[in-house]
């Protein structure tokens, strides 16, 4: 499932050296939530058994803001979060985690 929205002259308040600019640009909000469920079963017919081999629930939660600062600049937030939780216990559950700044420069108009 992914949620977006896109606010055209969003107003930024800029500060440097002591002045105050204000920027009116787009701003691009995204948030995307994942959820799978994997199984592999061996099932014995003749004796109506079914076991799980392996398999795992994934969880995913993204989030991403976009900001256009001009024509050829472009800076992006996002955090990332994965959840996994095996389905049998030989193995462990992980989580992985990413979040930062990104900057784009566009070099072609």
């Amino acid at each position: 499932v992914g949620l977006g929205y896109r606010w055209d002259n969003f107003n930024m308040v800029i500060n440097s050296g002591g002045k105050s600019n204000n920027v009116n640009n787009d701003l691009t909000l995204r948030g995307d939530i994942s959820w799978r469920d994997l199984k592999n079963l061996i099932r014995q017919i003749d004796r109506e058994d079914v076991q799980p081999t392996s398999g795992q629930n994934v969880f995913s939660i993204k989030f991403s803001a976009d900001y256009v600062l001009s024509r050829s600049v472009n800076i992006r937030l996002f955090y990332d979060r994965m959840l996994n939780k095996p389905l049998i216990s030989s193995s462990f559950t992980t989580g992985t985690s990413n979040f930062g700044v990104a900057f784009r420069f566009t070099l072609a108009n």
